[in-house]
């Protein structure tokens, strides 16, 4: 009875390199939308090299999920709130780039 006892409040111990895979992939998938909004205004050529950059993540990093990687937890949507506020960052800093370019010249 108390191996139960004490099997239930023993930490659980889960590999850190699954975890970390899946928060290091975000903030570089972030920042390349923040670039591509921001640099779009003023050199449109860069909407087709991010395209082309997220179709390709997006076959490399689903293949990734389907046969790589192994569910550790499922968030239930808690990062949601703060993607869409950084990512509405990224097109007010595109506003105030086109702002800027549009004074100037």
């Amino acid at each position: 009875m108390n191996r139960i006892i004490v099997a239930l409040f023993e930490p659980v111990r889960t590999n850190s390199l699954r975890c970390r895979t899946h928060i290091s992939r975000f903030p570089t998938q972030l920042l390349v939308v923040v670039i591509v909004f921001t640099y779009a205004v003023i050199c449109p050529v860069i909407l087709p090299v991010g395209l082309a950059y997220f179709v390709g993540a997006l076959i490399v990093y689903k293949k990734q999920v389907l046969y790589v990687y192994t569910p550790v937890y499922e968030s239930g949507g808690a990062m949601f709130p703060g993607v869409i506020q950084r990512s509405l960052f990224g097109l007010v800093c595109a506003q105030l780039t086109l702002l800027g370019k549009s004074q100037n010249g």
